[in-house]
């Protein structure tokens, strides 16, 4: 019995230094994953903030109207979702969707 006992004891510690390494190989493919994650988010952010967006025209530091209660705001923050951050009176109002805000100039032609 205290053969047997030694033998799966053997088994089990080379297995848990198997373990021990591919656990930390795996190591190694989580900081690539989180390069690759960080330069796709600021990839977006950069793209986000350019200074024209070919398919709405919005872009940051643009004066802005929120068509349901006529409010002027300033864009302050293009979010990675497509949302607006807004604020009027150098307060936060909120985020908008493109479809709840028109630029300035065009609401008011």
């Amino acid at each position: 019995m205290l053969e047997f006992l030694s033998i799966v004891m053997l088994i089990f510690g080379i297995l848990q230094i198997i373990l021990f390494f591919k656990i930390w190989g795996m190591t190694d493919n989580v900081a690539e994953l989180n390069r690759i994650i960080r330069n796709y988010v600021n990839k977006i952010t950069k793209d986000n903030q350019s200074e024209e967006l070919p398919m709405n025209g919005i872009k940051i530091e643009d004066l802005v109207v929120e068509l349901k209660t006529g409010r002027q705001m300033r864009v302050s923050n293009i979010t990675t979702n497509g949302e607006y951050e807004c604020r009027a009176s150098g307060q936060i109002v909120g985020t908008f969707y493109r479809d709840e805000i028109e630029l300035f100039d065009k609401y008011y032609k």
